[in-house]
């Protein structure tokens, strides 16, 4: 039995006094930064416990081999997961480092080398409201960006 599964969730409750204009790109931190991880593709440490692979999903040929990668952009893929604040919801499988550096922490080996165990971890982040709106946007232009890109100040905000 153990811990199959590992979810480092985050979710960016700000919200804006007006709403988003098309055809620009939104976002509380770094437009191109989030672009750029977005972009990626989705990545996620496999655990030893799952018994079927996606069909786009692909195995590392280098490095520690605790993750598989799918062959779609991680802020376009969707998945389910829980945050203390709205409690479940869906999040983005970006890739960062520490759901593969986790993945590989928790792996236990026999004295021969063999991966016995693995937890499945992946980090599921949902942006803020009018981030999710931007790259709905982008996507549906074939993942072309906005022309314009705006990081929001704390006096365009309401809360969060």
């Amino acid at each position: 039995a153990g811990v199959k599964g590992i979810h480092i969730a985050e979710r960016d409750t700000q919200r804006t006094k007006k709403p988003k204009p098309m055809d620009v790109f939104w976002n509380t931190w770094s437009v191109e930064g989030f672009i750029s991880e977005g972009l990626q593709p989705a990545e996620l440490g496999w655990g030893t416990h799952e018994t079927w692979m996606p069909k786009n999903g692909k195995k590392h040929k280098h490095g520690s081999k605790a993750a598989i990668y799918l062959e779609q952009p991680g802020a376009n893929t969707r998945v389910r997961s829980w945050c203390p604040t709205p409690g479940p919801q869906y999040g983005l499988l970006v890739t960062h480092n520490e759901a593969i550096s986790i993945a590989d922490f928790f792996t236990v080996r026999s004295k021969k080398g063999k991966v016995q165990y693995r937890p499945t971890c992946h980090y599921a982040y949902h942006p803020c409201n009018d981030a999710m709106l931007s790259l709905d946007e982008m996507f549906g232009a074939a993942g072309k960006p906005q022309p314009v890109h705006h990081v929001l100040d704390e006096n365009e905000l309401v809360d969060g």
